[in-house]
């Protein structure tokens, strides 16, 4: 726990993701791994215009995977 950080949200879906950013988080870590996601997934959610920062995380080690 810390004073400075609050876990608002947690999930394993691009929908989680999606209902997470309604709680308006500062940072929303994001795994583009995730089953529905993907590149694609993560490239529409920022399309979108959430109001936070967002961190994506991947264990691809590839750059044709991870550089779109």
């Amino acid at each position: 726990q810390s004073r400075q950080l609050a876990l608002v949200a947690e999930g394993a879906m691009l929908g989680d993701a999606e209902r997470a950013v309604r709680e308006r988080p500062d940072v929303l870590v994001f795994d583009i791994g995730l089953p529905d996601a993907g590149a694609a997934g993560v490239q529409e959610f920022i399309k979108r215009g959430q109001n936070c920062k967002l961190v994506v995380l991947t264990s691809a080690d590839d750059v044709a995977s991870v550089s779109k």
